[in-house]
């Protein structure tokens, strides 16, 4: 679904293009987001997880070699919610960029793809673009602002997602968050960690609506820079 208008969707792009090269200086609050450390197929600092635990969901780290970066690989051979995790501290008030680089195999087109969120107690906050089919690497992500304080939160790259099991095989490298330290262009999409906290705690009902709202600003709000 692509909404916006020529040029918003140029100034845009340039501007995300501009904005993720340049944070090879600075700090990546996740540990070990290169994906350079690790053994026995599993990276130091992250952790596998799968809704439905089964022998086809397969969690794999592919270590750097030959000049290139390390990896995580998700396989599904049946529909699955799986995805490498981690824990951190995020201090506000501020606004990050969380984003990490995919590529797919044979993902289902029509199920859940390969994307990125940033959870909260437990609730999904923000929510990146989904790949989906067989593509080659591309970079997602999304922009969060966390208020004041310094909050614990998750990171998650996953394939497939709580309405949307999918199947299929899912590759990442280079996952980051960062400060965003340059003027954002008006209209540009940023989740509110505070408005979601207080969706999420208000009445029972709020709770599928934030949802929604959440996959629906996914899609307006980043699949205009794929």
């Amino acid at each position: 679904m692509r909404i916006a208008s020529g040029l918003l969707f140029f100034v845009l792009a340039a501007w995300l293009a501009a904005l993720v090269p340049n944070c090879a200086y600075a700090q990546n609050l996740l540990r070990n987001g290169d994906f350079s450390e690790g053994s026995d197929l599993k990276p130091d600092g992250w952790d596998a997880e799968s809704w439905v635990l089964r022998p086809t969901t397969t969690f794999s780290w592919i270590a750097p070699q030959d000049g290139n970066s390390g990896n995580l690989e998700i396989t599904c051979g049946l529909k699955d919610d799986a995805r490498w995790t981690q824990s951190l501290k995020i201090p506000g008030p501020a606004i990050y960029f969380v984003g990490v680089e995919v590529r797919t195999e044979n993902v289902d087109d029509q199920l859940g793809g390969a994307f990125v969120t940033l959870s909260y107690e437990g609730m999904v906050a923000a929510v990146s673009s989904d790949v989906s089919g067989t593509t080659d690497w591309q970079r997602i992500g999304f922009l969060v602002r966390i208020p004041e304080k310094t909050y614990d939160v998750e990171v998650k790259l996953r394939l497939g997602g709580m309405l949307n099991f999918t199947t299929g095989r899912a590759f990442f490298r280079n996952a980051r968050v960062f400060l965003v330290q340059r003027a954002i262009p008006p209209g540009t999409m940023v989740y509110d960690l505070k408005f979601v906290r207080n969706a999420w705690r208000g009445r029972p009902w709020t709770v599928p609506v934030s949802f929604l709202m959440l996959i629906v600003g996914s899609v307006v709000g980043w699949r205009m820079l794929e």
